[in-house]
């Protein structure tokens, strides 16, 4: 801590990105990470909002998004989904999610895991270029916090292409002026089919930094008669978001910096997604999980008294709850909504302006059975 001439409290200009909104969001959750009570879930408060606040680098201004899959896929997703569904009892209760991640009224309303074998590895392939073109954003929407590696190799990007069933089409065109190096992809796994049940509530957490850093929720299917059930992330111009997606829509997000969580309990017979998470190809090379805990101050156990007006911060393992509120997120009270339609090929965020993801101009490949639909 010493030797890098770290100070606490943080100096301005380290906040990652450096957006007035984003300071004012972590610099609260700091002060409430210095009042947990307890040592141990204390230290996890230390890591979730350091590594978000000041570590990680963000790769798009607001660090969420939402577009629409791919009809074949989405095709499928959901017939497996109903073929699941149509035999609960030969789906097993979620067992690898952490129990304190997903909260739910009795232990039989626990979320079934509907396995979709080969369209794991389908959805990790297709939703690739689109996460891809995603963070390739225009270069005026560019970030002076966004990290480029100019020395990429494309081994680990090109070698899950698939290529030996020539389904990927490479376009390659001219760089910019700036001749900037875009940023690849490496699909670190595809989990789902995930079936919520009635009464869950999915705490507010940040993903794995090592694996899960840009990632796509993909809305499978939802019982009719439930009601809207909104994914809620912070955004880096100090907002909270909440975010309703109807069958086919998908959510990108930066999954490991960006606080998301769905802490409003769903009200219906079940809610099903699938998740999808990549990490980009110089990940080792631009970021350190030590970094965060060396930046961490000497005297972080120093639990201070409580703060008028400041609300109680609790860590359940990796997830963030405020009790004291309701749906135990106080900023519930100060949200967007958003209700809009992923388009395929499109995308829009913070700012609500539809932009192309531009595959072929950004020199990203895709399947060739995309070519109609787009």
């Amino acid at each position: 801590y010493h030797s890098r001439n770290y100070t606490w409290p943080p100096l301005e200009e380290e906040y990652v990105p450096n957006t007035d909104g984003w300071k004012r969001i972590m610099k609260r959750r700091l002060e409430q990470v210095r009042r947990i009570e307890d040592v141990s879930d204390m230290y996890n408060g230390w890591v979730a909002t350091i590594h978000t606040a000041l570590i990680a680098p963000n790769f798009t201004e607001y660090g969420w998004a939402i577009t629409r899959a791919p009809q074949g896929l989405l095709d499928e997703l959901v017939t497996s989904a109903h073929r699941g569904l149509s035999s609960p009892h030969n789906m097993p209760p979620e067992e690898n999610i952490g129990s304190t991640c997903i909260d739910v009224p009795h232990p039989s309303n626990r979320p079934l895991l509907h396995p979709i074998e080969h369209l794991e590895r389908r959805a990790l392939l297709e939703l690739r270029p689109i996460a891809e073109a995603w963070i390739n954003h225009d270069d005026n929407h560019d970030d002076d916090n966004n990290h480029d590696d100019e020395n990429h190799d494309d081994d680990d990007d090109d070698h899950n292409r698939d290529d030996d069933d020539n389904e990927w089409t490479m376009q390659r065109t001219k760089r910019t002026e700036r001749k900037q190096e875009r940023k690849h992809l490496i699909g670190n796994n595809a989990y789902g089919l995930r079936i919520y049940k009635n009464g869950s509530r999915l705490n507010m957490h940040v993903d794995k930094s090592g694996t899960h850093v840009v990632s796509a929720i993909l809305h499978v299917d939802h019982d009719v008669n439930s009601k809207p059930w909104p994914i809620v992330i912070e955004d880096y111009q100090g907002n909270l978001n909440e975010v309703v997606l109807e069958k086919g829509d998908v959510l990108l997000y930066e999954s490991s910096k960006c606080f998301h969580g769905r802490p409003r309990r769903f009200e219906g017979e079940w809610y099903t997604s699938l998740f999808i998470h990549y990490y980009p190809s110089n990940w080792k090379r631009i970021y350190n999980s030590l970094d965060v805990h060396y930046r961490i101050p000497p005297k972080w156990n120093t639990i201070l008294p409580p703060q008028p007006g400041l609300e109680q911060l609790v860590m359940a393992d990796t997830s963030a709850l405020e009790p004291e509120c309701d749906d135990t997120w106080c900023s519930l009270n100060d949200t967007i909504e958003w209700d809009v339609r992923g388009e395929f090929g499109r995308y829009v965020s913070g700012d609500g302006v539809v932009r192309d993801l531009d595959f072929g101009g950004k020199g990203i490949g895709t399947p060739r059975h995309w070519e109609e639909e787009l």
